[in-house]
This record gives structure tokens, sequence and C-alpha cells, in this order.
């Protein structure tokens, strides 16, 4: 468990797919998280998705807990070893849970994780042009924008662009006052 002063990352546990698989079946959730065509799921490919995210090797999928509370999801993924990479994933998936700073402190846990723990030198992620409240959050924690993938995706009748920002280890500063050190005793 990698745990913060009011969020905790623990292993997605297989009794939280009914949970999970009801807020990825909304919308406006979906519309912010995936820029493919917006498929919402139902508890078979939930299940599904969990099973191939337990057999993929190069990921880290956590449940983002916050009082005690599923509030989400956020995962390390297409971790590469070689290089020192990975993608970043996060969502707020609990509508009361937004707007907390949730996603801050899960972004430093997973950050800490990345850098201090699997030894990553970068870190990237993708956010669409109309999620500008996200890429605030991702800009506030540290992360720098590398390019805009020029209308790469089709929402609404609209293409979008979508960014690409990242953080590298020598620009990661860890919060001295919490974090994964000692955590996980």
């Amino acid at each position: 468990m990698l745990r913060g002063p009011r969020v905790s990352l623990r292993p997605v546990e297989r009794s939280q797919i009914p949970k999970l698989q009801t807020w990825f079946s909304q919308y406006e959730l979906m519309r912010v998280l995936n820029p493919a065509a917006i498929r919402l799921v139902n508890l078979e490919a939930e299940e599904a998705w969990f099973d191939a995210m337990m057999k993929d090797t190069n990921q880290y999928l956590f449940a983002i807990h916050a009082g005690g509370e599923l509030v989400g999801t956020t995962s390390l993924m297409q971790v590469n070893g070689k290089n020192r990479t990975a993608t970043l994933g996060i969502s707020i998936a609990d509508p009361a849970a937004r707007g907390h700073g949730y996603g801050s402190e899960t972004l430093d846990l997973l950050l800490e994780f990345g850098f201090l723990e699997l030894n990553l030198n970068r870190i990237q992620l993708y956010v669409m042009e109309f999620n500008p409240d996200a890429r605030r959050l991702y800009e506030r924690v540290g992360f720098k924008l590398d390019g805009t993938l020029r209308q790469s995706v089709f929402r609404e009748g609209k293409y979008w662009d979508e960014h690409v920002l990242s953080m590298l280890r020598a620009e990661y500063q860890p919060d001295p006052h919490w974090g994964i050190k000692g955590a996980n005793a």
C-alpha cells in the first residue's frame, strides 16, 4: 500500500469491479479518459479489463482510496525497463470525490513510486484539449508540455488536440513530509 495524508493506493480487488463498472459506464467520465470511441462498459467487459490488467507485467494498477472509500483508479502503464519510461493514467471516478485534492495527492504518490521505487527516468501522460482542469493539475505538480497531437481526437462532432506532458526524474521534487517511504510497514 502507498499512503499519503488523505489518500492510499492499494491493489484493485475483484470485489471492486461492480463499483468501477458503474463509474466507467458514465459518459461524462469516459469522454475525458479515452480518446477512442466511447464505449460504456458492462460488468462482463469490466471483468475482462481487470483480468487483462492482472496479466500485464508492464503495468502497475492501483485503487485510489480516500477516507477509507474507493474513489478511483490510477496506473503506470507501458512500463519500459530499458528506457525507464511509463505512461500515467488517473481517474477520480467518484463524482463526489472530485475537487478535494485527491488527484494531486495521488499523482504525488504515483510519481514517488515511479521515480524512487521503479527507478523510472520519464513519466508521461496524455490529456485532451477539452479537459483544461486536468491539464492545470498536471502542470501544477510539475509535468511539462512535450507537444500537441493536433486534432487527434474526434469527440462530439469536432476534432480536438491531445497534449502530451511528461516529467523527468531530474525534475521530480518529492515532498519530504510524506510519501511511500515507511508507509508500507
